[in-house]
């Protein structure tokens, strides 16, 4: 038995810059997870480095420590975790991302682990903590226990996720926006909404049904309203962080037709991701920038039909193309992102790709280099072949792996210059003398913002070369029967060893009852769960 009455929730940022450094932008998980336990009656603060240094003398009066991490922050994290010991005995609790997927090193730092969605589990396990109950009916939780290592059985995903959130609880968080907290910070604010969790698609390279399964599920819409009204007076920029917006036309509809009748849009602007068949829907997206979303973020992947049909993408170059002439034609501005290093991928084609984006106009463009965590059933690559000396190089702005028909510091390099060539200070030029100015200062922003990523990007680049020896043929083509005897890194061999990292034990049947492409899903997976 144990009094709990106040909790510390804190996420550290990576070591190294990435593409959203310059945004002030609270990652959604922790704040949802601290709204939470403050509804339980909790006394909560939430700690985002990027908003604020944590403040360790509130932290050690906790009664329980919660923090949450991106793999690219894992050793921060586990520094930090480690000056806690000596200074509370407070449980001290890890979940997120790298948690979930590298839950036995997490152990190793950590007294509990939360493997995938900790919206209810949290409350069961502080309950359990209270209580002095037994462990082991705590769903999706890991920890040590008489010298063994104990993963229970997953939870059942989240069914309500209708709490709205307190962005009070944030340590330091400006309500500042716009020029005024540019000119003091040098960042801009991004405010995360969600509307929808999860996605049905099958994508091999996706991290979302390793945390949220194979299911997609709606929060109610007079939820998701009260949860934007409530988050108003910190900015004007919001961001629906739902892994595929618009999915389900119906309930899509009824939160757009809110967004209207109560003005949102005319005040705020909205960024969303979606798939290529939204461009199918010319009312849907229509309405969609009537509500105020002004820009849709497209994971596109590839140009080559090839490799998007080797990662199950379930879309063509046509689709791709029809579908940033549709969006476009809305007057929604279209930002693309895409995979770096795929089987087929060359320098050649990673720059063609990048004059390929600027031809279609599109707003943004960014690289994500390939990686797949050790031991994922989906990888394309063979444990030798994964390049994992730290985690801190695990943020998809650092190549991780042998690539089939370049060396890894011709992919690291191609990525750095197919960037320059889309986020040019001379086409931020070209804009400004054309009349775009707001086009221009976003070029041109980015174009600085990316300057500290490529810094690092180009050093690791250096570091590549010193290991890539003699895998490659003189065409820079892999040589397979040489990198199979390669050593492990311990990163790699920790994880393989592990087994943990794998994916919903729902993964057989959804591969059995695939999705059918387009607005086919909603039907299916639309009806009985919209709220």
């Amino acid at each position: 038995m144990r009094t709990i009455a106040r909790v510390a929730c804190i996420q550290i940022e990576s070591r190294f810059p990435d593409f959203c450094t310059r945004v002030l932008m609270p990652r959604y998980g922790l704040p949802v997870i601290g709204s939470v336990l403050q509804k339980a009656g909790y006394e909560v603060r939430v700690f985002i480095e990027q908003v604020a240094p944590p403040d360790l003398d509130w932290i050690v009066t906790a009664d329980v420590v919660l923090f949450s991490a991106l793999t690219g922050a894992a050793n921060r994290t586990y520094a930090l975790a480690g000056q806690l010991r000596n200074r509370t005995n407070a449980p001290l609790v890890i979940g997120g991302e790298h948690a979930s997927s590298f839950t036995d090193d997490a152990l190793d730092h950590f007294d509990y682990v939360i493997r995938g969605e900790g919206d209810q589990a949290i409350l069961e396990l502080i309950r359990a903590l209270e209580e002095g109950s037994p462990l082991d009916a705590v769903p999706s939780l890991s920890y040590r226990a008489g010298g063994k290592t104990v993963h229970n059985p997953k939870g059942a995903v989240p069914q309500r996720l209708d709490t709205v959130h307190d962005l009070s609880i944030i340590h330091g968080y400006p309500r500042e926006d716009g020029l005024a907290l540019l000119l003091k910070r040098r960042k801009v604010k991004v405010i995360c909404v969600q509307s929808t969790r999860g996605c049905p698609y099958l994508c091999s390279f996706c991290v979302t049904p390793r945390l949220f399964g194979f299911s997609y599920r709606f929060r109610g819409v007079d939820a998701v309203m009260a949860d934007i009204r409530n988050k108003l007076p910190y900015g004007r920029d919001f961001l629906f962080v739902d892994n595929l917006f618009a999915l389900n036309r119906r309930y899509t509809e009824e939160l757009l037709d809110r967004m209207i009748e109560e003005g949102i849009g005319e005040r705020n602007v909205f960024t969303c991701f979606c798939r290529v068949e939204i461009g199918k829907d010319a009312p849907l997206l229509a309405k969609m920038r009537r509500a105020g979303i002004t820009t849709i973020c497209m994971g596109l992947e590839s140009i080559n039909d090839g490799t998007l049909r080797g990662i199950d993408k379930r879309q063509s170059l046509a689709d791709t193309v029809r579908a940033i002439r549709a969006v476009q034609e809305a007057g929604i501005n279209v930002s693309g992102s895409f995979m770096a290093g795929n089987e087929d991928d060359t320098r050649e084609s990673l720059l063609q790709t990048a004059d390929w984006v600027i031809e279609h106009g599109l707003r943004s463009f960014y690289y994500i280099s390939v990686w797949y965590y050790p031991g994922d059933p989906r990888s394309p690559h063979t444990p030798q072949r994964q390049i994992m000396p730290s985690f801190d190089y695990l943020t998809g702005h650092f190549v991780t792996h042998f690539p089939a028909r370049m060396k890894p510091s011709t992919l690291q390099r191609a990525i750095v210059d197919a960037q320059r060539r889309f986020w040019s200070l001379s086409r931020a030029a070209a804009r400004a003398r054309h009349g775009d100015f707001s086009g221009a200062l976003h070029l041109a922003a980015h174009r600085f913002a990316f300057r500290d990523v490529e810094r690092h990007q180009l050093e690791y680049a250096e570091f590549l070369e010193s290991i890539e020896g003699d895998y490659y043929d003189a065409g820079e083509c892999l040589r397979m029967d040489r990198v199979v005897n390669r050593r492990l890194d311990p990163i790699v061999r920790r994880g393989v060893e592990s087994g943990v990292v794998q994916l919903d034990s729902d993964s057989r049947r959804a591969r059995r009852a695939r999705p059918a492409p387009g607005h086919a899903i909603a039907a299916a997976v639309g009806g009985s769960h919209v709220r």
